[in-house]
């Protein structure tokens, strides 16, 4: 991942580039794209796509604290979004460095763990992938 300086004002921040990964459900071994997760300039972003509300099978239920799947409506955060954070192993727990290795990471940061584990749970359908790999998901 790259930085770039960038002016604001009186200061100049250090940001990562602009970078998102999408959220898909895999629902009936169906992977469902249903929105994209961004980061840039320090903000999170989420929002739903147009065409999942109208694919999305019968049960389906929304994201959690995401209630509105208006695609026009972004949702932002300074802070990575609970419904995304909890789905990450804790830095506390003793086996985290091991788990780092498994990823190919020799540190944390917090992008690129979201972006190489996926985020997914044997509880739910929900993971996150890179927007270059949708035409290769089953």
């Amino acid at each position: 991942m790259e930085n770039n300086a960038v002016y604001r004002g009186d200061c100049i921040r250090t940001v990562k580039q602009f970078m998102e990964l999408i959220l898909i459900n895999r629902y009936d071994s169906e992977a469902i794209p249903i929105g994209v997760l961004s980061y840039e300039y320090s903000v999170y972003r989420f929002r739903y796509f147009e065409k999942c509300r109208a694919d999305l099978p019968d049960g389906f239920y929304k994201v959690s604290g995401f209630d509105d799947m208006n695609p026009e409506r972004v949702y932002e955060s300074d802070r990575l979004f609970w419904v995304f954070a909890d789905r990450m192993t804790p830095r506390s727990r003793p086996d985290f460095n091991d788990r780092l290795k498994k990823l190919g990471m020799t540190e944390f940061d917090e992008w690129e763990y979201l972006k190489r584990s996926g985020l997914r749970r044997m509880t739910d359908g929900y993971e996150l992938i890179e927007p270059e790999k949708m035409d290769n998901i089953p």
